[in-house]
């Protein structure tokens, strides 16, 4: 009787042992795994605290797709006077890594280029003759200056057409072509710097970055150097974008544009 029962003990030890030894093994893998993704969040981390934004993540934690792009651009507030146009500058040179230049040293190195210009004149004197500059007295930053004096320091593309054409399935077509174009310097990692009117009301124009889109919700990520980082439905976008004066429809611009001539992270800007 005795053996018997001891027999019945040593049975119940082997079943618990052979029940209990794949959990134990169950468990030590993973412990593993969490050690392993843990390892991953805090490379994830640095990556961030580097001011580096990992391939393939966005801001808002979500995997990158051809339906919804974002890219992590810094946002610059433009603070004095009509200096959109620079600051959209320098929120492109810093998302490039060139954080050596601001807005006012932007506007600066504009007017010195373009000092004997109609434009420029004026406010070329002023800075040449003081040390207090009075922002409100900037001129603005067209297209066209925006573009040479970007090419001094990378490869620029600025997609633009004159006017748009009078039948409206033409102009349509045109609008499809230049928004693709667009989103595809988006997927390759380019902020678009776009040249807007400022509302709907159409009585000033105003630039902002374009930082990304999402085809399902048809809306576009956008740093405004006003009021920050902001969202347009693709419907407003277009509306905005469509600045009918010469040049000036759907115009965009692309700093450093992917290619063989492309600048790597990070660039250094010497105005």
């Amino acid at each position: 009787m005795h053996n018997h029962k001891v027999f019945i003990f040593l049975l119940s030890l082997t079943v618990a042992w052979s029940i209990l030894t794949p959990v134990t093994r169950a468990d030590d893998e993973l412990s593993d795994m969490q050690q392993e993704l843990d390892a991953m969040e805090q490379e994830l981390d640095n990556s961030f605290e580097e001011g580096q934004s990992p391939e393939g993540i966005l801001i808002d934690n979500q995997i990158n797709t051809p339906r919804h792009h974002r890219l992590n651009v810094p946002l610059v507030r433009q603070s004095r006077g009509p200096l959109c146009g620079p600051a959209s500058i320098e929120m492109v040179f810093r998302y490039w890594g060139a954080t050596n230049v601001d807005q006012y040293a932007v506007a600066r190195a504009i007017a010195r280029q373009f000092r004997e210009t109609d434009r420029y004149a004026d406010f070329a004197r002023h800075l040449a003759g003081t040390t207090n500059v009075d922002w409100s007295k900037y001129p603005g930053t067209g297209t066209y200056y925006m573009r040479e004096f970007l090419e001094r320091y990378g490869p620029v593309e600025n997609k633009r057409i004159k006017e748009l054409p009078g039948e409206a399935a033409a102009a349509r077509q045109i609008q499809t072509e230049f928004f693709e174009n667009l989103k595809e310097h988006l997927r390759r990692g380019n902020p678009v710097i776009v040249h807007q009117w400022w509302n709907e009301n159409k009585t000033s124009q105003h630039y902002r970055v374009v930082t990304g889109y999402d085809d399902d919700r048809k809306i576009m990520y956008l740093n405004d150097p006003k009021l920050g980082r902001i969202e347009q439905n693709y419907d407003t976008f277009f509306i905005l974008w469509k600045v009918e004066e010469a040049w000036l429809p759907f115009n965009s611009i692309v700093f450093n544009i992917a290619g063989g001539e492309q600048m790597r992270k990070p660039i250094r800007i010497e105005l």
